[in-house]
This record gives structure tokens, C-alpha cells and sequence, in this order.
């Protein structure tokens, strides 16, 4: 992906203000914010990405939270989102391989996702109980199963801050939403037969 930095503030805008609208149409609120993808691994890689979306998520609203990589960078995370007036909110991933300063293991080498339940289990653990991050190789994983291994399937509200509405939710609203707007124009163009 290549833009510029106004590019990705737009970009952000647009898509961040398209879901919000979808929500408030269902009576809902907009938690957070995570860029997924390219997006995302270029954030991880260069702070100024950050700090483009930091500022167009709290031009959109400053109440929301913007998820990051929890890594080595923490300190210079939490001052872009001082600066603009946002939460920041560090993710983990338990079922993939740290390097050592922190960021994610390319999904393009071998171990990058890990498989073993018992692996990540104990790498979620000691992250929760410690604060620290097992750097393995491995591969991917059934999440479900890793709650259910550390025995915190009905106690994920020590782990997770309350979600305003949950992305099944979400989606179903989005789905229920385009269905109408379908069914408007469709109806839009019978009338003009």
C-alpha cells in the first residue's frame, strides 16, 4: 500500500465515519478503532502512520479508542495519543511469534502463527500474570480453545474492557442495513418502469 500520509488520514476518515454512520443508524456506538492489514503492519513499522491515524480517529471522535501493537514502542504510542486526546489500547496476540523488539513475526515465515494450545496458553498467562510475551515460533489457532484451556471462557470481562456492541452485532446491523437500502433502490426502480 502506498500513500501519503493526508491519504491515510482520509482513508481512515471516510471508512471510520462509513461504520459510525452505520452504527448510530442501528442505535449503536463505535468503540474502537484497528487498522487491519497493510495498514496496520505499516503503522507498526513507521510511528508517523500512527500518529496520521491517531489525529483523523479523533477528529472523528475523541472517545473512541485506537488499538496498536503492543511492543517495545509503548511510551511513543501513548504520547500520539496524548497528543490528539485518545485512549490507546495495546493488543497481544497470544497464537503468534514475537521478535525480539516486539513486533509480530512475518505471516510469510514458517512459525509466525502458532497451532498448540498448550503453547499459546502459556504464552497468554504469562502475559496477563506478568506483563511479558514468550517469543516462539509456531503457528495458527483456535482462540476458543485457548480460553477454554485457560479456563477463562466466563471470565473474559477481567481480560477485555466492556464492548459497546460486539462485531456480530455489527455486522448483522451493516448486513441489515444493506438489505434495506437493496430493497429502497430496487423498489426505486420498479416505481420508474
Amino acid at each position: 500500500m502506498d500513500a501519503s500520509l493526508e491519504e491515510i488520514k482520509d482513508y481512515v476518515t471516510y471508512q471510520v465515519g462509513a461504520i459510525q454512520a452505520f452504527a448510530v443508524a442501528q442505535g449503536l456506538q463505535l468503540q474502537h478503532v484497528k487498522p487491519h492489514g497493510a495498514l496496520y503492519t505499516m503503522a507498526v513499522q513507521n510511528p508517523e502512520i500512527w500518529d496520521a491515524v491517531a489525529e483523523a480517529v479523533a477528529a472523528l471522535d475523541n472517545n473512541l479508542i485506537l488499538f496498536v501493537l503492543a511492543g517495545s514502542n509503548r511510551s511513543d504510542l501513548e504520547a500520539i495519543g496524548a497528543k490528539h486526546g485518545i485512549r490507546i489500547g495495546f493488543e497481544f496476540f497470544g497464537d503468534r511469534a514475537y521478535n525480539r523488539d516486539g513486533s509480530l513475526v512475518s505471516r510469510k515465515r514458517p512459525g509466525a502463527v502458532i497451532h498448540d494450545h498448550q503453547v499459546v496458553a502459556a504464552k497468554v498467562l504469562k502475559m496477563v500474570t506478568e506483563g511479558k510475551v514468550i517469543c516462539k515460533d509456531g503457528s495458527e489457532i483456535d482462540m476458543v480453545a485457548v480460553l477454554r484451556e485457560l479456563g477463562a471462557l466466563d471470565q473474559l470481562d477481567r481480560f477485555i474492557p466492556p464492548i459497546t456492541i460486539s462485531p456480530l452485532k455489527m455486522a448483522d446491523a451493516s448486513t441489515r442495513l444493506v438489505r434495506t437500502a437493496r430493497a429502497r433502490a430496487t423498489a426505486g426502480k420498479d416505481k420508474n418502469k
